[in-house]
């Protein structure tokens, strides 16, 4: 029996992994939880929105009435308001304006500003909501945050955090309903649901490969003379595999911060010509064997991809008798695929 305690509690353990609740500490527990509303399945928090009601002057206060969150891909990267969800609503105040997570960031914690128990007086219960951004895998601290605009009642309690690999994809909210002229608090708690984040799990990397993909051709190997080629090839990020097709600013950087090293390659057989736009005349073969691209000189193609993603042309005057390849230099760090602006011709 003891050997199938313990993989009973093993699988456990799996599935608590996939999903964690992380709780706000119960400074006020009044009303009742109105339940789990989740992102679509694959999609996660970048943005929240609060209702709320303020100052009354002398009159019953109940600032914070629902919190409500929008969910999106994990990589980002436009302001959408696609997928929204909330639990539970307070009768009074306004929505605010929603506000975002940095593009490519996504919600992985949470705190509440609450007031407690004012014994008699005026009680509001929660004041705020303000959620923590960043990246699944990423730190978990506060540099990056975004919050409601209310009156500051109370004080905030401690910060919670989901686990390591997971993200925000789901809210439930404690909601108090309308007391009928006796003190209202309306929104007490809100309980945030994390989930794994399927891409970041299984596509990072330590440290970029690169290939040499052919991406065009032209055999005038049967010409008598030479004739005019033109080859396209595209300066871009690309994500091979994923949940998402958008690769964000945020993990684009962290793409170009693994390029920590220079590569070496053969040019045996490449010709010299123009690599870029405009043209060139294919007429003599490097005088080396090998070529050295340098650690800063990759990363200042990886930034050139990042900043001006284009479509490239290139016109070459191709000889007699000759079949010539391009080949581009692409750089992989997990799903994501970076095609450089390297491009070498080459006689076969």
């Amino acid at each position: 029996m003891a050997p199938l305690l313990v993989l009973l509690l093993c699988f456990v353990a799996v599935i608590s992994a996939e999903e964690v609740e992380i709780h706000s500490p119960r400074t006020t527990q009044y009303g009742d939880w109105h339940g789990w509303k989740r992102c679509p399945e694959g999609k996660f928090a970048n943005s929240m929105q609060i209702k709320y009601e303020g100052d009354q002057r002398g009159g019953d206060d109940t600032a914070l009435n629902a919190v409500a969150l929008y969910c999106d891909d994990l990589y980002w990267s436009e302001y959408r308001k696609e997928h929204w969800i909330m639990s539970g609503e307070g009768s009074y105040g306004s929505w605010q304006a929603v506000k975002y997570c940095p593009p490519g960031q996504v919600i992985i914690g949470f705190a509440l500003r609450s007031e407690p128990d004012q014994r008699g007086n005026d009680d509001v219960g929660a004041d705020n909501f303000a959620a923590y951004c960043g990246t699944p895998n990423g730190e978990r601290a506060r540099g990056s945050y975004i919050q409601g605009d209310t009156e500051q009642w109370g004080s905030w309690t401690a910060d919670q955090w989901c686990p390591q690999g997971l993200a925000v994809c789901g809210i439930n909210s404690q909601v108090e309903g309308n007391q009928g002229g006796r003190d209202d608090t309306t929104l007490n708690n809100v309980d945030l649901l994390c989930c794994r984040a399927q891409s970041d799990r299984h596509d990072t990397c330590d440290k970029p490969s690169y290939k040499w993909v052919r991406v065009g051709e032209y055999d005038n190997r049967r010409g008598a003379g030479s004739v005019q080629a033109t080859f396209t090839h595209k300066v871009a990020f690309v994500r091979t595999h994923g949940r998402t097709e958008t690769v964000g600013t945020q993990e684009k950087h962290s793409v170009m911060n693994k390029v920590t090293a220079g590569l070496t390659f053969s040019v045996k057989g490449v010709y010299k010509g123009v690599e870029g736009t405009g043209g060139g005349s294919i007429g003599y073969e490097h005088s080396t064997t090998k070529e050295t691209l340098s650690t800063y000189q990759l990363q200042t193609m990886v930034q050139e991809a990042m900043t001006n993603e284009r479509t490239e042309s290139v016109t070459y005057n191709v000889p007699a008798y000759k079949n010539v390849i391009v080949d581009q230099l692409f750089l992989t760090c997990g799903g994501v695929e970076v095609r450089l602006a390297k491009v070498l011709t080459r006689s076969t």
